[in-house]
Formats: C-alpha cells, structure tokens, sequence
C-alpha cells in the first residue's frame, strides 16, 4: 500500500467548525505523528469517510442542529468488517449522564467516545491512539475477507473445471453408531461422469448404495481418524464402474470432512483383465 493511500485510509477528519478546536486537534495529531485533515461541513466529512479514514473528530456544537441522514446511512451501510469510531468533543457536563445529546449520538454514530473540554493533549493522543488501533484491525480483518474470497472463488473455479470427480463427504452418528454414515456435502459435476449417480448432494451413502455402504464408510472413516491420505482402487458395484480414489481428510478434523477426487477407470481395468485372459 502507498504511503499516500496509508494515510487516507488512516487519516483523522476533523469537524470543528466553529473557534480554535481543529487547528489545536491538527498541531496535536500531528505531533503525535498521526495524519489529520480539516473538514469544513457535514457533506464534506461524509465524502471524505467514504474515500478512506482512521476515525473521526467531530465537536458536539457540529452535530447538535445537523441533518445527520446521510452520516446515519453511511454507517448503517459500513460492511461487516467495519466499525468506524468518531470522537465527539464537549463542553464540561457534555457526557452521556447530562446531555439528552449525547445518547442521541450513541444511537446515530454507534462506535463513539467522548471528551470534554478543556482535555488535555495525551487524553486526545490515547483515544485516536486506541481508535486507529481497531481500525488497523478492522482493516486486517477485511484483508482475510478479501483473501478468503479470493482462494474461494479460485476453488471453485478449479472445482467446478477439473475432469475428474471431486466430493466431500461428511461423517455423523447414525444407527449403526459412531461415525456410521456420511453425507455428500458438495459434488462437482463430474461426480455424475465418473461415477455414474446423479443428484449426489444431500444424499448418504447407506441410503444410495445400501448394499456396499459398509466398505465406504469403513475406507473413509479411517483417513478422518487417522488423518492420513489414502490412494486405491475400487468398484462401485452399484453402477458396475471401478474406481481410481483418492481421499484426505478435511481440516480440521472437528469437521468430520473427507475431500474424495476420483476418475472411472472400468476402461483400462476392463483391458487388463482382457489381457490377462487373452
């Protein structure tokens, strides 16, 4: 990220029209070494938190008589990694417990704090301080969003394309006990090709082959106990194709997930045994 960008996305707006507040909030960021800017309205600070902000610095006689619709919307809008802090600053007496004002901005602004005045400079320094802090956090959060997303949409992609047969099963607890069954969690639609059975989503192994669910079950349940990847070769009675599988345990292992990835092979096998017999 650019230095430029840095400092937008953790800049101090400030709203203070009225005497000396913003120039003495500016001189005091600054030599905290923080990054502020000056707001001159309403319309303008909500621009500018659209764009990119640490948090915001607004005083009580600011936000007393304004039309705070469009502020409102904006933070009622913030998506789900976001919290934005403001600090409001007021007159002694200005808290929560002496100002009808003060809840009012409780209700509207959400993640707020107060400082009366006069303050001195590290109370103000300790609350921008602490509000850039969870902005950080806010923004590494959005980070692991963004990069969840990313390896998401690059797994289903590879998913959905890949030519061999992909699934993921999931173990419960059913009749015949601990772990005795599993439930097709997500199929590509290659499972169909390979294997032969259709509409595999929501379906479990014993009600969709009943008659060889035993030796699945027992195959797949090893690699969730034991954590260890396995290779083989097997038929699918039910649909007369042989199988070449390969299974893995999905972490972590809370989630009773096995990922399968399998091809039909009754071709080469049906080959080999002519070879044999030949």
């Amino acid at each position: 990220m650019s230095d430029i960008l840095l400092s937008q996305s953790e800049r101090a707006l400030i709203l203070a029209p009225h005497g000396r507040d913003a120039a003495i909030a500016v001189h005091i960021l600054h030599a905290a070494g923080m990054a502020a800017e000056i707001c001159p309205d309403l319309p303008v600070l909500v621009s500018k938190i659209a764009q990119g902000a640490g948090f915001v610095l607004v005083t009580d006689e600011a936000l007393r008589t304004a039309d705070l619709k469009d502020l409102s919307q904006w933070i009622d809008q913030q998506p789900p990694w976001s919290d934005f802090a403001f600090i409001v600053l007021t007159m002694r007496g200005g808290g929560v417990e002496r100002n009808p004002a003060a809840r009012r901005y409780l209700d509207v602004l959400g993640n707020v704090s107060f400082l009366e005045r006069p303050f001195h400079p590290t109370t103000l320094v300790s609350l921008a301080r602490s509000a850039l802090r969870a902005r950080r956090r806010q923004y590494e959060a959005r980070g692991r969003l963004e990069a969840l997303r990313e390896s998401e949409t690059r797994y289903r992609n590879l998913f959905e394309n890949i030519d061999e047969g992909f699934a993921i099963i999931e173990f419960f607890d059913g009749p015949h006990g601990p772990l005795s069954d599993y439930i097709h969690v997500e199929a590509n639609s290659a499972y169909a090709v390979h294997a032969g059975i259709q509409n595999v989503v929501g379906q479990n192994v014993r009600e969709m082959v009943p008659d060889e669910a035993e030796g699945w079950v027992a195959l797949y349940r090893r690699v969730l106990e034991t954590g260890e990847p396995t290779r083989f070769e097997r038929e699918l009675v039910a649909t007369h194709r042989y199988l070449e599988l390969a299974a893995f345990r999905v972490e972590p292992a809370s989630r009773r997930q096995v990922a399968v990835v399998f091809r039909d092979v009754t071709a080469r096998r049906q080959a080999e045994l002519a070879l044999r017999e030949s």
